[in-house]
């Protein structure tokens, strides 16, 4: 199946003078999108689209991404440090 299948139809937007579009209602209220959020902007590869998401998730994202890697790096530490042992 197609991402665009998969995709939900959330309204349209018209693109102002100073480049500003409106998020319609129902894709704020889908998303919990509020007064004041950040958003990010990322645009497809080949120009097809823009992409966007709340700050916070990208932030809550990376946050995570971090600490498995921090979890991980002590995990191979202690197993290194095993093999050494049982080297001995």
């Amino acid at each position: 199946m197609t991402i665009l299948r998969r995709s939900t139809f959330l309204g349209s937007g018209t693109v102002g003078e100073r480049g500003q579009v409106v998020i319609p209602a129902g894709a704020r209220k889908e998303f919990n999108i509020d007064t004041g959020d950040k958003v990010l902007f990322f645009g497809h590869p080949k120009r097809a689209g823009l992409f966007i998401i709340k700050a916070e998730v990208v932030n809550d994202f990376v946050s995570k991404a971090i600490n498995n890697a921090v979890s991980l790096e002590k995990l191979l530490a202690s197993l290194d440090e095993n093999a050494g042992i049982d080297e001995a």
